[in-house]
């Protein structure tokens, strides 16, 4: 997975939501966690967790909030990982 596939990442997982398919969910919001914090975006890694952690406990209510969240941590950090990535 590459830093560029956060956004389709955002679409699945809101797309998902409304069906309520949590393990698509927590699996989007792991992969973003996990490449965020290889790559030094802390705060998105954090928010991306708090995704995966609500989809993993059935709260599928607080993931639109912590989606805009996320989509506002990835506008902020991506021109610094696009300079870091050349």
């Amino acid at each position: 997975m590459s830093f560029d596939s956060i956004p389709r990442l955002i679409d699945e997982m809101r797309s998902t939501v409304p069906g309520g398919d949590r393990k698509s969910i927590e699996a989007a919001a792991h992969k973003i966690k996990g490449n965020s914090a290889m790559l030094g975006a802390q705060e998105l890694s954090e928010w991306a967790g708090k995704a995966e952690a609500a989809a993993r406990d059935g709260a599928l209510e607080a993931i639109p909030e912590i989606l805009v969240e996320i989509e506002r941590g990835y506008s902020q950090v991506t021109p610094a990982i696009e300079k870091l990535l050349g």
